[in-house]
């Protein structure tokens, strides 16, 4: 109703609510609204860490990559280097993988739908 443009006073009418009641409800639904969007801020500031991660680990593996196909590299530092970019693009895969997993899982655990729509960590 208030989306509809409607006055306060003309929603407590129609309602038959009293005005304590009314602001009462307002201000329950402005902070759920409130946790919403805190939510999908802090899932999308996920999303953007995982990305940045993502493009450190690439880095590190071509890098890695280059010192273990460089001559001028002793053979024990090369092997050092192809056995860290080993664990780097594992870590990449691991990262690839998950990281979708982990964004999909926040946003179904932080929304329980039999709820008011917002769980809180120490509800779970």
């Amino acid at each position: 109703m208030v989306g509809n443009g409607r006055s306060y006073c003309e929603i407590m009418d129609t309602l038959g609510i009293p005005e304590r009641t009314f602001y009462r409800y307002l201000s329950q639904a402005y902070e759920h609204d409130r946790q919403l969007q805190f939510i999908e801020q802090e899932r999308d500031n996920l999303a953007l860490e995982l990305g940045i991660l993502h493009e450190r680990l690439t880095s590190a593996y071509r890098r890695l990559v280059l010192i273990a196909g460089n001559e001028n590299v002793s053979a024990k530092d090369r092997i050092a280097a192809e056995a860290a970019s080993c664990e780097v693009a594992l870590a990449i895969t691991k990262l690839a993988f998950e990281g979708p997993v982990v964004l999909k899982d926040m946003r179904h655990t932080c929304v329980d739908p039999g709820s008011d729509g917002i769980e809180s960590q120490s509800d779970r």
